[in-house]
């Protein structure tokens, strides 16, 4: 004679419920991992922007009869580079003046990242201004900042000087681009 257990369930075991929920906490655990590695990238790739930015700035005033400066700007929350020069239609002297929405740059950042120069955000509607120096390379001892719309002002340019790139929360990995004004070397340093 054969005998059937016949139970039934009408929920779930404890030990069925602690496995669903460590196996939850370890999936929650990796998607909060990957965002924070997604900000680090974010980031590194605005840093790296900045950087190649003084590179491509110089090669052009060395190559080019014009100077050559590289803006670097916010607009609607995103931060923004371009390149422009002596005689260029919307500059002053080479130096941006107004931001064109039509005409923005290449963007490298967005609003979850915060860029400040020398301690202080860049604000939205400023424009700051770099250039070398086609004589001996360097940064020289000066840049500009340009209300959009408004005259550039010429400001002291400190050397070493630098970029902060760093997740708007506050979290994460913070890169600096320094600029040594007077060699015109300049390298991304990660804190």
């Amino acid at each position: 004679m054969v005998c059937e257990w016949k139970k039934e369930r009408d929920g779930f075991s404890l030990v069925e419920l602690v496995l669903v929920i460590a196996i939850m906490a370890i999936l929650t655990g990796g998607v909060l991992i990957s965002f924070g590695l997604l900000r680090s990238a974010d980031t590194q790739g605005a840093a790296q922007s900045i950087n190649n930015g003084l590179s491509e700035v110089k090669s052009k005033n060395m190559a080019g009869q014009k100077k050559t400066y590289m803006n670097l700007y916010k607009y609607s929350n995103n931060y923004y580079i371009r390149f422009t020069k002596d005689g260029d239609a919307g500059t002053d002297s080479g130096k941006l003046r107004t931001i064109d929405s039509g005409e923005l740059g290449k963007k490298i950042a967005n609003q979850n990242i915060s860029i400040s120069f020398q301690g202080s955000e860049l604000e939205s509607g400023k424009i700051y201004s770099f250039t070398i120096k086609k004589s001996d390379g360097s940064f020289g001892n000066e840049y500009y900042v340009t209300p959009s719309g408004g005259t550039s002002t010429t400001n002291a340019l400190p050397s070493p000087a630098k970029f902060t790139v760093k997740a708007s929360n506050g979290k994460g990995t913070v890169r600096e681009i320094w600029m040594v004004s007077n060699t015109g070397r300049h390298y991304v340093d990660v804190l």
